[in-house]
């Protein structure tokens, strides 16, 4: 829940994606890969515009068991405009063509990263907009790609035959904050 706690590092990359989304014209399907929970953007984009159709992807089952929570919470339709899908990047499947592809710190998790990201971007239409955070620093124990720099993750994004168009640095803090069971 810390990525939902006002003040967290989380809220400002969360604020970064609305404004992105919101800048775009004509967006009418996003998916969101290794989602986790669902984010501000669903909530303050996806779900105002009922043209847009959204399909959250994930490995864990635990994730669509909180999204439906969280979901359920922010609206009583949003089945109308949003599904779950399980997905294991690890198997290079193509996800599907989308208008909009979000990589929130989930592809740097996938067995040979960049071979994936190839993929996705070579079938993706040419006009789709991808919006990725990906972690700058030393590789992780959980990560299969690190980048040391910004320029490093800019450099491999472009590699892939994408175009960066805006780039923005986060930095980190660490909020905790008891959350009352049951509270919406």
């Amino acid at each position: 829940l810390h990525n939902l706690l006002k003040g967290s590092w989380h809220i400002e990359k969360q604020e970064t994606v609305l404004n992105i989304l919101k800048k775009m014209k004509n967006v009418n399907s996003i998916v969101d890969v290794g989602f986790g929970t669902p984010q501000k953007y669903v909530k303050d984009f996806v779900l105002k515009n009922k043209k847009i159709k959204l399909v959250l992807i994930d490995l864990y089952n635990s994730a669509f068991q909180f999204g439906e929570i969280l979901l359920n919470c922010w609206s009583s339709s949003w089945k109308n405009q949003i599904n779950f899908k399980k997905f294991d990047m690890n198997t290079h499947k193509f996800i599907g063509k989308f208008g909009v592809y979000i990589f929130q710190d989930s592809i740097e998790h996938v067995y040979n990263s960049t071979e994936y990201l190839n993929k996705i971007v070579g079938m993706a239409n040419n006009s789709s907009t991808f919006i990725f955070s990906l972690p700058i620093g030393p590789i992780m124990n959980v990560h299969t790609i690190a980048w040391e720099t910004e320029e490093q993750a800019m450099k491999w994004l472009e590699e892939s035959g994408l175009i960066i168009e805006d780039f923005e640095k986060w930095e980190q803090d660490i909020l905790s904050k008891r959350v009352n069971s049951g509270e919406c």
